[in-house]
Parts: structure tokens; C-alpha cells; sequence
């Protein structure tokens, strides 16, 4: 009796570690394919954050490539529509009996020197560069006058005048850093590609009314350091999208 409950106490023993072997087989196969589907989730995870890296480290390249300037530099003093003159009068020097910032008479004497080469006809000349808020406020009125006594309204009269000449304290030439030149009709085209070289962009442009807030004038530059204006000019931006671009590099 005893050797038969001896027996029956061995066989339930083995039944137990049959079982055990059991369950161990059927969960491996389970606990390896787990770790298989898992595998190319995490390889998918590791490619996207390798060209998430990738397009990081693009767009770090375009910016590291700007020139090293700040956007709060004195050249690049911004003036449109949306941002008024500071009222600071810069110190003032001539060139061709015209008044500039006096830091940029050397780049505009030499500016326009290159310019009298191109076209030596004595109308191609430097006629307008530093104006005060007064003198806006005369110049705006008097064109809108014109139009008036042409027998244009007052209010379209000031509509028209308003895409061409900025209301008073909202006007570049209160800087000193923006000149007009006369006759720019016949070379307009070669005076531009050459205004990058001494430190001037073509201010206001075609197809970037929507940002500057002015139409097309081809006699209107802006001293900007040739660092700037060469960088501009080349990837086509206005003042407003180059100090933007500046901003974002140094947040």
C-alpha cells in the first residue's frame, strides 16, 4: 500500500514537471516573436530620427551660412509702413552736395563713381539720400497736390501717392541710409548687380510689394554693409525676410 502511494506520489511529481516543460516550450516561441515584431518598429523609430537629424542639421547649414551680422546692427535699421523712424537724425556728410549717414559716404562716393562709369551722361546723378520728417510730410503733400490739381480726388490722390511715397516718419530716407538715383531708366539692370559690391540692395522690388509695402522702384537703394547686400541679393530677399532670417538664427 505504501509502495503504491510511493508510486502515485512519483507519477504526480512527474506530471507536475511534464507540465512545467510544457508551458516553457509553449510561451519561448511566443516571447520570440514579441521581440521579432518589435525589431522593426524600433528600426523604423531610429530611420525617422535619423532624418529628422538629417533636416536639422540642413537647416542649421543654411543658417550658419548667413553672414555674421546682428539683426540689430545700425545699418540694418529697419523703416516700412509697419515700423516708424526712431527720430535719431544721423550725423550727416555729402556726397554730390547730397546729405547721408556719414558712414556710408565713402561706400556711396564709391557707389556712385561706378555708376558714372557705366553711364557717364551727367543726368545719371545722386538726388535724393537723407530726409527729414518734415521734408516727407512736404514731398507726400505736394504729390498728392498734383494729382489734385490734375483733377484727381484728394482721398485717390493719397491712395496713389501712398504706393510710392511712405507718409512721414515711415520713410527709409530718415535713416541716411537710403539714396535715389537719377536717370535710372537705360541701366537700372547693371546699377542693381553691381550695388552689392559696395554694401547696396535695390530696395524696393518687383513681386515683393506684399512685404515691403511699396511698388517697384528701380532708383531707390539702401545701404545695408556688402556682407548683407551680396547675401540678399543672391538668395532674393527683401529687408524684412533677411532680418527675420537673422532673428531666427540667434534665438
Amino acid at each position: 500500500m505504501r509502495r503504491n502511494k510511493g508510486i502515485l506520489v512519483v507519477l504526480q511529481l512527474l506530471a507536475i514537471v511534464i507540465a512545467l516543460v510544457g508551458f516553457y516550450i509553449f510561451l519561448s516561441p511566443r516571447d520570440f516573436r514579441v521581440t521579432t515584431d518589435e525589431s522593426p518598429r524600433l528600426s523604423t523609430s531610429s530611420s525617422s530620427m535619423a532624418v529628422t537629424s538629417s533636416s536639422s542639421s540642413s537647416n542649421k547649414e543654411e543658417t550658419d551660412a548667413l553672414p555674421d551680422v546682428s539683426p540689430n546692427d545700425w545699418e540694418l535699421v529697419l523703416v516700412n509702413r509697419d515700423y516708424a523712424f526712431n527720430n535719431v537724425v544721423p550725423e550727416l556728410g555729402y556726397v554730390e552736395g547730397i546729405p547721408v549717414d556719414q558712414r556710408i559716404v565713402e561706400a556711396t562716393t564709391q557707389f556712385m563713381a561706378a555708376v558714372h562709369a557705366l553711364d557717364a551722361d551727367p543726368l545719371q546723378r545722386l538726388y535724393s539720400g537723407y530726409r527729414s520728417v518734415e521734408e516727407q510730410a512736404a514731398l507726400f503733400q505736394t504729390r498728392v497736390a498734383e494729382l489734385v490739381a490734375g483733377g484727381t480726388s484728394e482721398e485717390e490722390a493719397t491712395t496713389i501717392v501712398s504706393q510710392t511715397v511712405l507718409p512721414a516718419g515711415h520713410s527709409e530716407h530718415h535713416t541716411g541710409l537710403a539714396i535715389d538715383i537719377m536717370r535710372y531708366s537705360d541701366v537700372a539692370k547693371e546699377i542693381a548687380a553691381m550695388a552689392p559690391e559696395h554694401g547696396f540692395i535695390l530696395r524696393y522690388t518687383k513681386g515683393a510689394e506684399h512685404i515691403t509695402g511699396v511698388s517697384e522702384e528701380n532708383w531707390h537703394y539702401r545701404y545695408v554693409g556688402v556682407a548683407s547686400a551680396k547675401y540678399m541679393t543672391e538668395h532674393q530677399l527683401t529687408l524684412e525676410e533677411y532680418l527675420d532670417l537673422l532673428r531666427s538664427k540667434n534665438r
